[in-house]
């Protein structure tokens, strides 16, 4: 059996085989009545209307029974159409998982702005970061506090805010402490009588100093509670 190309480990990748053999079939979704073509979304560089500019996704393929809503596809979301990657009404392209394999068989992969690849994770995949080399170097923060870090149902971010957030929804008993000490850190930086010294200057014996302190750690308890009753 030949060795499977970068183009092969890439779909691989995106089928979750992990250097399983080439070729492998899905079985295809129910027949749909109308088909489907890639369509790249908002480009207009001053547009407001939409966040996920450029993303490429499925859409309706122009048809008899479809040309309105290919029309208002295309003027409501300011979208581009790639029909040359295919039309499809069943198969990978339809289907969640795949829906952007044959786009990449086809050689459309470059269609896609290194923004969505790295929203779909591909910068964890080493096949992928092959083909889009832009991905080498996208920092990931993992979360160490009893989550899955590998598999689909990792708790890996793109950002240190994601993290964060996943943090304060789903691990409340580590939010809160790290949240005060942060609190009191303030505290303590904004208390240094002399930066250039090294030392804390905090005297626990100064009621004012250690009023200040209390102060900062009821205050991140109840910014805390107070973002927690947002997100519940």
């Amino acid at each position: 059996m030949p060795a499977p190309t970068p183009l092969d480990e890439a779909i691989n990748a995106l089928q979750g085989i992990e250097g399983g053999p080439t070729g492998v079939d899905f079985q295809a979704p129910t027949q749909h009545s109308k088909e489907y073509i890639y369509w790249k979304l908002c480009t207009f560089e001053n547009c407001s209307q939409h966040s996920q500019r450029g993303w490429v996704v499925i859409g309706p393929a122009l048809q008899p029974r479809t040309a309105m809503e290919y029309s208002e596809f295309q003027q409501v979301k300011h979208a581009t159409p790639l029909p040359q990657y295919g039309r499809n009404a069943a198969g990978k392209m339809v289907d969640g998982a795949t829906r952007l394999i044959p786009l990449i068989e086809a050689g459309g992969i470059h269609e896609i702005p290194i923004e969505q690849a790295v929203a779909y994770q591909w910068h964890r995949k080493p096949a992928l970061v092959k083909l889009l080399p832009e991905l080498e170097g996208i920092p990931t923060y993992p979360c160490n506090h009893g989550c899955d870090t590998r598999g689909p149902r990792a708790r890996v971010f793109n950002t240190t805010s994601g993290l964060e957030k996943h943090i304060k929804v789903m691990h409340k008993d580590v939010a809160q402490p790290a949240a005060i000490g942060r609190e009191i850190g303030k505290v303590i930086e904004a208390m240094r009588p002399d930066q250039q010294s090294g030392t804390l200057g905090i005297n626990l014996a100064d009621a004012t100093q250690m009023a200040a302190l209390v102060k900062a750690i009821v205050v991140a308890i109840r910014e805390d509670e107070k973002e927690n009753k947002v997100s519940d």
